[in-house]
C-alpha cells in the first residue's frame, strides 16, 4: 500500500473509531478496532445508525447487513471505505462528528406499551437527541481540515483556480516547460464498482420525506403525461448518442430525463407526441426569434423552385444576405458557416492570422461552442495562471494557448494590459448567455481601449444577443465596436447557420481580399484553410435572407416590443418571489432571461413542463415575437403555480411571517384513541403515559413548578386539546399547567397512601376536550422523600416523548438552580411532524408491508383462560420476573456468536414461544419504534411511536440458530422500512378492527435499556416502577436491563387471562430461553417448554393410575362369576319379562356352542343384528364365550352400511333377527344363525371352555372413517376388562338396581350401560325399541328404580330436564354418567339443586381407548356454566397432551390428546396403514426423553388442555371430524357419499355449531345441474346414518380455495344454507305462524305445511327454545314430545290450535323478525372474527 493510501486509511480509521466511541461510551479503547461491533455492545439500531453516519460522511452505499456479516470490526469498515474511495480523485470528507452520546435518561412509560421504546431504539434516539446543528463555514472548514489530514487538495468547488495576489494582481503564467503531465490514464469506466440502491432509494437520499413524497408525485404525473417521448429515450438509447437526453443527470430527476419528442410546433406553441400543447420558452436554444413558422420564411420557402436543392451553384440569396448582415452589424465583410462553433473557430485563425500571436483570451462563465481550442477553464499551478481541459478527450496541447479571466474584473483588465503584446484576440461574449445579469457595458469599453493599444483584436460572440437587444446587436447597444463578430441561430430562421462579419482586411484571409474582373488584381491576402460544403446552403440562404429582410423592415420597433414584453414577465415574477419570499429571481437581457437560484430548485424546470411550459432545465429562455400577452401571463401563473406546490413539498421554504396553524387534523393513529374514549372511558385509560421518579433531597418546588412551565412553552402538544377530528394547540397564557403537590407526612403509612394515591389516578380519565392532557405532581413522603409524578395522555404524547419532557424539566431546574442556562434548542413542534407525516406516503416502507402482509392474516390464538370478549375492558396487570444473571451471560453470548444483538435472541424467543403455545405457524409480533424519522425528529412532543407488525413464520424442523438468523433479517427490514405509520398500514390492509382484541398484533415485544435518570439539580433522582392497572394488548414481553441484569415484565390482558396463568406462561418462557442458550442447535420443536418440576407434575405424577383388576380374565368371564355366585339373581328385564344369571349365562352357551361348532375362534369376527331386546344380549355374550369378537350392528343404520361392515370385518358369521336379516345381500360364505329364540330356555346351556386369551379381541366397533367407509376398530379383552372393572367401582354400580339401557349398541357408550351390570351382577333394564327415546328415558328415570348409573348423552340430558320434574330428579339414579360430546355446566345445575346425593360424572373416550379413558366428576360448587372439564384419567391410562410435533405441552396450552395404557385399542381392521397414522410408540414422541412408561399411544385427534389443578379441558378437534349429538363423525366419509352422487362433482361438509343447543350438518356442492336438496338427502340416507346425513344443502359455482390450494372451510362458513324446495304452502294462520318460527329457528328462507322439523335440520337441542317459542304463540303448554309426535307444520297445528288461529300473530311476526336480524348481526360479528358463522 502506497503512503498516500495509507495515511488515507488511517484518517479513516482514527475518524470511525471516534465516531464509534460516541456511540458506544463503553467501548474498548485503543484495541477497539479489532472487536467486532456486536461484542462492544452494539445492537441493530446503533448500527442502522452508524451505518447511515457512514453512509453520508463518505458518500458511499453501505448495507447494515454488512456490519453484522463482513464488515464486522472498525478495522474491515475502515479498509472498505478506503477501497471505496480509491478511483476517486478527492473523496467526499466526512461531515461533523456528533458530540458525544450520553446514555438515555428515561424508561419508556409502562402505560405506554404500543409505543414504549427498547433499547435499541433508546440509543439511536439518545444519540439523536444530543446531535448538535454546525454552521456551514464549520462543516466547509472541518471538511478541508479532513482533506488536508489526508494529503488531498480540496476539491474544485471549494476553491477557485485562480486568485489575486496579495497586490491584486494575477500571478504569472505557468510556462509551458513548467507543466507537469497530469493526464489520469484511467478510464473512468475502470472505477470500482459500488453496489447502487433502489432507484427509490436513490432518489430519496438528502430529501426529506416530505420532499421525496412530493418527488415521487411528480415524476408519476410527468412521466403519465409523457410516456411516448420517454419510450422513445428508451428506445433509441443504444443507437442514439445523444448528448441532450443526459445533460442535467441526477438521481433525484433522472425518471424525468428525457427530450420531450414533438410532433408539430406552431408560433409560440409546440406539440409533443403523447398530444400535449405547450408555451414555447426554449424557442430551439434562441433560434426562433419569430416563432415557429413564421410567416416571412414561410413565404419565402414557397416561393422558391422546386428544385431549391441544388448544392452545386450558389444560392442566388447569398449576396443579398452579405449585403443586408453588413448593413444591419456595421461590419465590412461576411462569410457563412454551418454552425455557431464553427463561426468561432474561424473568427480565431483569423486573428492569429491576421496578428501573427497564439494567444487567445476568454472569460469565465462564457460558452463559444465545443472546439477543443475553447474548452479549457483556469487553475493555478504553482502560483501562475495554468488553463487545464474542461472535457475527456480535449488534449492538454489544445488548451495551452487558451487563458481564462475573471469577467467584468479589474484584474482581468490589468493582466490585459500586462500580456496583451502576447495575445492574439479576446472573445467575448459581450453579455454572457448563463449570467444575463452581468451587463458590464464600461468594462466592454474599457477593454476596447486596452486591445487596440496591445493590438490585440477584439471578437464579439453574439450567437445569443446579436440581433435580439438591437438591431445591430451588442455592439450597437453598449456602444463598442469590435474587430470580428460571430452571429447564428437567430439568423438561419430556422435552419442552421454560422456567420463571421469583420473588417474587410481581416476577412480578406477567406478569400484572398478584393479583386476586379478585366484587370491584373488579384487576391493578395494570405489565405487561411476554410470551406465547407453546407456553409451556402440554398435552404439556409432562403431563410437567412427573408430573416434579414424582415429584421430591416420591423426596424427597432420589433426589439423594443419584444425587449418590453420579457421585462414585464420578469417584473412580475420578481415582484412575486420578493412578496412571497423565494429564493429565485428572473435576469434577462433584451428577450433572453433565466431563473438564478442557488440551492436543489431545478424541480421548477420539470413543474412548469409538466404544467404546460416548453422548457429546458437549466438553460436560457426566450420570447419571441409570436408570444402573445396571454402566452406570457400563461407562463407567469405556472410559475407562480410551481413555486407553490415545490413551497408545499419542502423545496422551498416558508415566509418568515408564515404563523404556525393553531389547529390540525388528527392523523390515523390519534382518532383511533380520540374515538376510543369516547365509546369506552376506560379503554382510555390503557392510553396514559407516565413517569414516576424518586426525588431525594431539598427540592426546590417553585424552581420545579417555573421548569415545568418552561417545558410546557416550548412544546405545543402539551398545550394541546381533542375538538372532533382536529387538535387545538392553546396559546401559552391559555393553558396553566400546575405542579400540584401532594403531602403524605402526616399519614400513618406513607407508602400505603402512596399506593392507593396512584391507584386513584391511574383510574382518572382525562376529558380529551379540556387542556391539559398533561398534568404534574410533586409527592411528599418524608422530609427528604419526594415523587415526582407525570402523566399525559397518548393522544398527544409518547413514551419517548415523556423521556424528552424529563430531560427537559430536568435541564430547566437545574439551570434555575444553578442560575445557569438549559442550552436547549429550539424543537420541532407537533404540528410540523403532523404535516410532514401528511405530506409523506413511504412508498417504499408502505410497499415492503403490504408484500409483507400479503395473504391470510393470522389472529393470535393464545392459550387463555376465558375468550375474548365482545368489548374489551382494558383491565389488565404486570409480573416482573427477574432472569438468573449466568442466564443473561448466556443470552449475549449466544447472541454474539451468531452475530446477532441480544434483542434480536430474545425477539426470536418469544417469536417461538408464541408459535409453540398457540401452534400456529405465524404469526405477528409488534415492535415499538420512535416514528421520528424527519431532521429533528428526536426534539417533537407528541405521538409518534407506532409499531411494526412483524411477521414470524415457524419452521420446525429448523434449529433456532438458523431461524435467529432469519429473524435477524427480518429484524432488519423492518426496521430498514419503520416509517410507514401502522396506523395507515392498517387502514390500508382494511384490517377490521371490533371491540374484542387490537388489530393485526395482540403480542408486542420491547426491551429497555433505560440508564440512569436525568440529574436534577444536587438531588438524588431515580426511576420508579409503576402499578399497571389498563393494558392495551394481550400479551407483552419487556425486557428492562440495567447493567447484567433484566427483568421480564409481563403486561397481560385481565379480560382473558388470570395472573397465575400468566406467571406460568412466563416461567414457560424462560425454560425455553434456557434450553436454546444450551442447546441452539436444537429443532425449534424439539426445544421443551417444561423444566423437570412441570415435567413431572404434568406426566408422571397426573398420569400414576396403576390399580389392580382381573388382567387375566375375559368379559364374559366376569359375568360367569355372576351366574355362578347369584345364579337366581335378575340379570336383564324387559317389559313382559326377564332372565336371571343362570339363564341368561344357559342361553348364552348354548349359542356360543354353535358358534364354536360353526367354527368361530378367538379374533374371529361374528355380526350381532338386532333391535333391544334379551336376544341381542345373549348374542353378545355368546360370541364372547365362543372366542369371537362381536361386531354391533345397529338396524336403524342403511343396509349399504351393513353390508360394507360385514364384509370389513371378515365376518363368517351373523347373529340375526329373521325380519332383520332377510333384507341384507350377504356373501354366500356368511352363516346366518337366527337369534329370535335365543333368549328361551336352551336344550344345553352348559358351560363352555373358555379360549380367549387377555389380549384376544372383545369387540370391533364401527366409526366414521374419513376415507369415505367406516373403519373397524379393535378392542381387546384387557383393555374392556379394564374399563369396565373401573366403572363398576368408581360408579357405584354394584350398589343400586343395575342401569337402562336406552342406546344404539353401535355407539360405543352403550357397553358401559349393557355390560357393567351384567358384570357387577345388577339388573340391565332393556328399554322398548319402540317409540321416542326420550320418552323411554324419562320413564326409566321417575320409575321406582333405584338406578345404579344412567348414562346419556349432553343432548338428552337437556331434554330430561325438561321432561323430568325437578323435584323428582333426586330419586332419578345414584350415579349420572354423561359422555359421547362436550358438557356445559349449565345443563348438569338442575341435578346439583335438586340432587345432591346424585353423583355427576362427566366421562370422555374415544371408542379406540375403550368407551371411556378420562373423567371428571361436578362437585356441588362447580355448577357455572361453561364447559365442564373431561377431567383425570382412569385407572391404568395415561394421558399425554403434545403438540403437533409430539413435544408435551405446559398447562394452559392446547395440544393433541394422546392416550396410552391398558384401554388403547389393537388398532384399525385391515387399515395398516391408519393404524401405524393414529396408534404410535411413546419413543417417537418428545415424552422420549424422560422417565416415562413405554407402549402404544392413541392420538385422539381432540385438542385439549390440562388445568393448573391437573383437571383435562376439552377445545375441540384437530382435523375435521367432528362430534353431533353424541355421535363423533369424519366429514370426510360424508364428503365421500356426495361424491358417489351422480350430480355432485365437488363436496365439502361442515358442522354449523351456531350455539351449544343448535348444530348442524351442512352440504356444500358443485353439482351438474340444478341442486336437488331432496333427493341428496334421499340418497345419502341409503348409505349413512341418519345423524350424519346433513341437513342443509348449499350449491356454490366453485369451491372456494385458500393460498394453499386447500378449500376454505372458513369461506364456505360465511355463505347462507339455501332453502329446501317449496312444496305446499301454508293453509292457515296456525301454520304460517309456525312455519315462520320454524324458519327463524332453523335459520332458512322459507318451510311448507309439510315439512319436516327434523328433515329441515332441526334436532333434539333445538326442541326446548321452539318448545319455549311455540307456548308463547298458542298461549299453552306445549311438551318437547309433541315435536317428535307431530314433526310437521301442518300436524303441529292440527295439534296446539284446532280452531287454527296463533296468540297475536303479527305481534310475533314483527318480534321475529326482530330476532333474525339479531341473529343476522351475530353471524356477521363472528365472521369479522374468523369464526364460523
Amino acid at each position: 500500500m502506497s503512503d498516500a493510501k495509507a495515511s488515507r486509511r488511517e484518517a479513516i480509521l482514527d475518524h470511525l473509531l471516534g465516531l464509534i466511541s460516541e456511540a458506544l461510551p463503553a467501548a474498548p479503547g485503543a484495541e477497539a478496532e479489532h472487536v467486532p461491533f456486536l461484542e462492544m455492545g452494539a445492537n441493530s439500531l446503533v448500527l442502522m445508525e452508524f451505518q447511515r453516519t457512514v453512509e453520508t460522511q463518505w458518500d458511499i452505499q453501505l448495507q447494515v447487513t454488512q456490519l453484522f456479516e463482513e464488515l464486522t470490526t472498525v478495522d474491515a469498515l475502515a479498509s472498505y471505505i478506503a477501497e471505496e474511495l480509491a478511483g476517486r480523485t478527492a473523496p467526499p470528507p466526512p461531515a461533523p462528528a456528533a458530540p458525544p452520546v450520553e446514555p438515555a435518561n428515561a424508561p419508556v412509560a409502562r402505560i405506554d406499551l404500543d409505543t414504549a421504546a427498547d433499547g435499541d431504539l433508546e440509543q439511536l434516539f439518545a444519540q439523536q437527541m444530543h446531535m448538535a446543528a454546525q454552521t456551514v463555514n464549520d462543516v466547509v472548514e472541518q471538511q478541508l481540515a479532513f482533506l488536508r489530514q489526508m494529503g488531498l487538495d480540496a476539491p474544485g468547488h471549494l476553491q477557485q483556480g485562480m486568485r489575486p495576489s496579495a497586490a491584486g494582481q494575477y500571478a504569472q503564467p505557468v510556462s509551458d516547460a513548467a507543466q507537469p503531465a497530469t493526464t489520469d490514464a484511467r478510464p473512468a469506466s475502470a472505477a470500482q464498482p459500488q453496489k447502487m440502491l433502489s432507484a427509490l432509494e436513490t432518489r430519496a437520499r438528502g430529501l426529506t420525506p416530505r420532499q421525496q413524497q412530493h418527488l415521487e408525485t411528480l415524476i408519476k404525473r410527468y412521466t403519465a403525461k409523457t410516456p411516448t417521448s420517454k419510450e422513445h429515450a428508451t428506445r433509441y438509447r443504444p443507437v442514439l448518442a445523444d448528448s441532450r437526453a443526459a445533460v442535467g443527470f441526477r438521481f433525484t430527476t433522472k425518471e424525468m430525463l428525457y427530450p420531450i419528442v414533438g410532433s408539430r410546433a406552431r408560433g409560440a406553441h409546440v406539440w409533443d407526441v403523447d398530444g400535449n400543447e405547450y408555451v414555447d420558452i426554449t424557442m430551439g436554444q434562441g433560434v426562433t426569434l419569430f416563432g415557429h413558422h413564421p410567416a416571412c420564411v414561410e413565404e419565402a420557402l414557397r416561393a422558391e423552385p422546386d428544385d431549391i436543392m441544388q448544392l452545386g451553384p450558389r444560392p442566388p440569396q447569398v449576396g443579398e444576405a452579405a449585403e443586408l448582415l453588413c448593413e444591419l452589424t456595421g461590419m465590412d465583410r461576411v462569410t457563412f458557416t454551418n454552425t455557431g462553433t464553427e463561426a468561432v473557430m474561424a473568427a480565431l485563425r483569423l486573428a492569429r492570422a491576421a496578428t501573427g500571436r497564439d494567444k487567445i483570451v476568454m472569460f469565465e462563465g462564457a460558452y463559444h461552442g465545443h472546439a477543443d481550442g475553447v474548452m479549457g477553464s483556469s487553475q493555478q499551478r504553482d502560483g501562475m495562471l495554468d488553463t487545464k481541459p474542461v472535457s475527456p478527450g480535449t488534449p492538454q496541447g489544445a488548451v495551452q494557448d487558451l487563458w481564462t479571466l475573471e469577467y467584468g474584473s479589474d484584474t482581468a483588465l490589468e493582466f490585459l494590459r500586462a500580456h496583451g503584446n502576447e495575445i492574439a484576440a479576446v472573445i467575448v461574449e459581450p453579455v454572457q448567455s448563463r449570467r444575463p445579469e452581468l451587463q458590464p457595458g464600461e468594462f466592454l469599453r474599457t477593454l476596447r481601449a486596452i486591445t487596440r493599444q496591445t493590438g490585440t483584436l477584439l471578437i464579439f460572440d453574439e450567437m445569443i444577443t446579436g440581433f435580439r437587444i438591437h438591431q445591430g446587436g451588442a455592439q450597437a447597444h453598449f456602444g463598442v465596436e469590435a474587430d470580428m463578430a460571430t452571429y447564428g441561430k437567430v439568423l438561419g430562421g430556422g435552419m442552421p447557420i454560422g456567420v463571421v462579419a469583420g473588417r474587410g482586411s481581416l476577412l480578406d484571409a477567406i478569400d484572398g481580399g478584393l479583386w476586379q474582373y478585366g484587370d491584373t488584381s488579384y487576391p493578395q491576402a494570405n489565405r487561411v484553410v476554410f470551406g465547407g460544403t453546407f456553409c451556402q446552403h440554398p435552404l439556409t440562404m432562403t431563410a437567412t435572407l427573408a430573416t434579414l429582410r424582415h429584421l430591416k423592415e420591423q426596424g427597432p420597433s420589433l426589439q423594443e416590443a419584444l425587449n418590453g414584453r420579457t421585462r414585464r414577465l420578469a417584473d412580475e415574477l420578481n415582484t412575486h418571489f420578493r412578496a412571497e419570499e423565494v429564493p429565485i429571481e428572473v435576469v434577462y437581457f433584451g428577450s433572453l432571461f433565466r431563473f438564478s437560484f442557488s440551492g436543489n430548485l431545478e424541480l421548477l424546470f420539470y413543474h412548469m413542463m409538466e404544467k404546460g411550459v416548453f422548457i429546458w432545465e437549466w438553460r436560457n429562455y426566450f420570447l419571441s415575437t409570436a408570444h402573445t400577452d396571454e402566452d406570457v401571463d400563461f407562463i407567469i401563473e405556472v410559475v407562480k403555480q410551481s413555486v407553490q406546490e415545490m413551497r408545499a413539498g419542502g423545496f422551498i421554504p416558508e415566509r418568515s411571517d408564515a404563523q404556525a396553524p393553531s389547529d390540525y387534523p388528527l392523523n390515523e393513529a390519534q382518532q383511533q384513541l380520540a374515538t376510543l374514549a369516547q365509546i369506552a372511558p376506560e379503554g382510555s385509560l390503557a392510553y396514559h403515559v407516565n413517569a414516576l421518579l424518586q426525588l431525594r433531597g431539598n427540592v426546590d418546588a417553585v424552581a420545579l413548578a417555573k421548569a415545568l412551565s418552561a417545558v410546557v412553552a416550548r412544546h405545543d402538544a402539551l398545550r394541546t386539546l381533542i375538538e372532533g377530528d382536529k387538535q387545538r394547540v392553546l396559546a401559552v397564557d391559555e393553558v396553566a399547567i400546575e405542579l400540584a403537590q401532594v403531602d403524605f407526612t402526616k399519614e400513618a403509612d406513607s407508602q400505603q397512601a402512596l399506593a392507593a394515591w396512584l391507584d386513584e389516578r391511574a383510574a382518572a380519565p382525562f376529558d380529551l376536550a379540556q387542556a391539559p392532557l398533561f398534568d404534574a405532581h410533586l409527592l411528599k413522603l418524608d422530609g427528604d422523600d419526594y415523587r415526582l409524578a407525570l402523566r399525559g395522555h397518548h393522544v398527544i404524547m409518547d413514551g419517548l416523548s415523556m423521556n424528552l419532557v424529563v430531560r427537559e424539566l430536568a435541564a430547566f431546574y437545574s439551570a434555575r438552580i444553578e442560575n445557569g442556562d438549559a442550552g436547549l434548542e429550539a424543537p420541532l413542534q407537533y404540528g410540523q411532524y403532523l404535516r410532514w407525516q401528511s405530506d409523506s406516503d413511504f412508498a417504499q416502507a408502505r410497499d415492503y408491508w403490504l408484500e409483507q402482509l400479503q395473504g391470510a392474516i393470522p389472529v393470535l390464538e393464545l392459550p387463555s383462560d376465558r375468550p375474548q370478549p365482545t368489548l374489551r375492558s382494558y383491565a389488565g396487570g404486570r409480573i416482573a420476573h427477574p432472569l438468573d444473571p449466568e442466564l443473561c451471560g448466556q443470552i449475549k453470548a449466544l447472541s454474539r456468536d451468531q452475530g446477532c444483538t441480544h434483542f434480536m435472541t430474545l425477539f426470536a424467543a418469544y417469536a417461538l414461544f408464541l408459535h409453540r403455545i398457540s401452534g400456529q405457524d405465524e404469526v405477528f409480533v409488534g415492535i415499538p419504534v420512535a416514528g421520528r424519522s424527519l431532521p429533528q425528529g428526536e426534539s417533537v412532543v407528541g405521538y409518534c411511536t407506532h409499531l411494526l407488525p412483524v411477521r414470524s413464520r415457524y419452521a420446525a424442523e429448523q434449529s433456532f440458530a438458523d431461524y435467529l438468523k432469519t429473524m435477524r433479517s427480518t429484524l432488519l427490514h423492518a426496521y430498514t422500512h419503520q416509517d410507514y405509520p401502522f396506523a395507515r398500514l392498517i387502514d390500508k390492509l382494511g384490517v377490521r378492527r371490533d371491540g374484542s382484541r387490537a388489530p393485526l398484533v395482540s403480542a408486542l415485544f420491547n426491551l429497555d435499556q433505560p440508564g440512569q435518570a436525568p440529574q436534577l439539580g444536587d438531588l438524588d433522582v431515580r426511576w420508579l416502577p409503576q402499578p399497571i392497572r389498563s393494558v392495551a394488548f394481550d400479551l407483552v414481553f419487556n425486557f428492562t436491563e440495567v447493567d447484567d441484569e433484566m427483568v421480564l415484565e409481563c403486561d397481560y390482558n385481565g379480560d382473558i387471562f388470570d395472573e397465575n396463568t400468566v406467571a406460568r406462561l412466563v416461567g414457560n418462557f424462560a425454560t425455553l430461553l434456557c434450553n436454546i442458550t444450551t442447546a441452539p442447535e436444537t429443532r425449534n420443536a424439539a426445544l421443551p417448554l417444561l423444566g423437570a418440576e412441570s415435567y413431572n407434575r404434568v406426566v408422571l405424577e397426573w398420569n400414576d393410575t396403576a390399580r389392580d383388576y382381573p388382567r387375566d380374565l375375559g368379559v364374559h368371564q366376569l359375568f360367569e362369576r355372576w351366574a355362578t355366585e347369584t345364579p337366581q339373581a335378575v340379570a336383564v328385564a324387559w317389559d313382559g319379562g326377564q332372565l336371571s344369571y343362570q339363564a341368561l349365562d344357559a342361553c348364552a352357551n348354548a349359542l356360543a356352542r354353535r358358534l364354536r361348532a360353526g367354527g368361530v375362534q378367538p379374533d374371529a369376527c361374528v355380526g350381532v343384528y338386532g333391535e333391544r331386546g334379551p336376544e341381542l344380549v345373549v348374542a353378545i355374550l355368546a360370541v364372547l364365550k365362543a372366542g369371537g369378537a362381536f361386531v354391533p350392528l345397529d338396524p336403524t343404520y342403511p343396509t349399504a352400511r351393513l353390508e360394507f361392515m360385514l364384509r370389513d370385518s371378515g365376518a363368517k358369521w351373523l347373529l340375526a333377527q329373521e325380519k332383520l336379516a332377510g333384507g341384507l345381500h350377504l356373501p354366500e360364505d356368511v352363516q346366518v344363525m337366527p337369534i329370535d329364540d335365543a333368549a328361551s330356555s336352551p336344550e344345553d346351556g352348559a358351560a363352555i371352555e373358555t379360549v380367549s386369551a387377555p389380549d384376544s379381541l372383545a369387540y370391533v366397533i364401527y366409526t366414521s372413517g374419513s376415507t369415505g367407509q367406516p373403519k373397524g376398530t379393535m378392542i381387546e379383552h384387557r383393555g374392556a376388562v379394564n374399563y369396565l372393572s373401573w366403572a363398576i367401582d368408581y360408579y357405584g354400580v354394584d350398589l343400586g338396581d343395575g342401569a337402562p339401557l336406552f342406546s344404539s349398541i353401535g355407539f360405543d357408550a352403550t357397553l358401559t350401560s349393557l355390560l357393567a351390570p351384567l358384570l357387577a351382577g345388577k339388573r340391565l333394564w332393556l328399554v322398548p325399541a319402540e317409540g321416542p327415546e326420550v320418552e323411554h328415558i324419562r320413564d326409566a328415570l321417575v320409575s321406582d328404580a333405584d338406578w345404579s348409573l344412567v348414562k346419556m348423552t349432553p343432548a338428552h340430558l337437556e331434554l330430561v330436564n325438561a321432561l323430568v320434574p325437578e323435584d323428582q330428579l333426586a330419586r332419578a339414579t345414584r350415579c349420572l354418567v354423561l359422555g359421547g360430546e362436550a358438557l356445559h355446566g349449565r345443563s348438569a345445575a338442575p341435578w346439583r339443586r335438586s340432587a345432591a346425593q346424585t353423583r355427576i360424572v362427566n366421562e370422555y373416550g374415544p371408542t379406540e381407548t375403550v368407551v371411556g379413558c378420562c373423567i371428571y366428576e361436578i362437585e356441588e360448587e362447580a355448577v357455572a356454566d361453561g364447559p365442564v372439564p373431561i377431567g383425570r384419567p382412569i385407572a391404568n391410562t395415561r394421558l399425554y397432551v403434545l403438540d403437533r410435533h409430539l413435544q408435551p405441552v405446559p398447562v394452559g396450552v392446547a395440544g393433541e390428546l394422546f392416550i396410552g395404557g391398558d384401554g388403547v385399542a389393537r388398532g384399525y381392521l385391515n387399515r395398516e396403514e391408519l393404524t401405524s397414522e393414529r396408534f404410535i410408540d411413546a419413543s417417537q414422541t418428545g415424552l422420549a426423553g424422560g422417565p416415562v412408561p413405554e407402549g402404544k399411544l392413541y392420538r385422539s385427534g381432540d385438542l385439549v388442555c390440562w388445568r393448573e389443578d391437573g383437571q383435562l379441558l376439552y377445545l375441540g378437534r384437530v382435523d375435521h371430524q367432528v362430534k353431533l349429538r353424541g355421535y363423533r363423525i369424519e366429514l370426510g366419509e360424508i364428503e365421500q357419499a356426495l361424491l358417489r352422487c351422480a350430480t355432485v362433482r365437488e363436496s365439502a361438509v361442515l358442522l354449523d355449531a351456531r350455539t351449544r343447543h343448535d348444530q348442524r350438518l351442512v352440504a356444500y356442492v358443485v353439482t351438474e345441474g340444478d341442486l336437488d336438496a331432496a333427493d341428496l338427502r334421499t340418497e345419502l340416507g341409503r348409505h349413512l346414518p341418519e345423524h350424519m346425513v346433513p341437513t342443509a344443502y348449499i350449491a356454490v359455482e366453485r369451491m372456494p380455495l385458500t393460498d394453499n390450494g386447500k378449500v376454505d372451510r372458513r369461506a364456505l362458513a360465511a355463505i347462507t344454507p339455501a332453502s329446501t324446495k317449496r312444496r305446499a304452502p301454508a293453509r292457515d294462520s296456525a301454520e304460517e305462524q309456525i312455519a315462520a318460527l320454524w324458519c327463524e329457528v332453523l335459520e332458512i328462507d322459507q318451510v311448507d305445511a309439510d315439512d319436516n322439523f327434523f328433515e329441515l335440520g332441526g334436532h333434539s337441542l333445538l326442541v326446548l327454545p321452539l318448545r319455549e317459542r311455540l307456548e308463547k304463540l298458542f298461549d299453552r303448554q306445549v311438551s318437547p314430545v309433541d315435536l317428535f309426535r307431530y314433526p310437521t307444520v301442518a300436524a303441529l297445528a292440527r295439534h296446539l290450535g284446532g280452531n287454527g288461529q296463533a296468540k297475536e300473530p303479527a305481534r310475533k311476526r314483527k318480534g321475529g323478525a326482530r330476532i333474525r336480524r339479531q341473529q343476522e348481526g351475530f353471524r356477521a360479528l363472528k365472521k369479522s372474527r374468523g369464526g364460523s358463522g
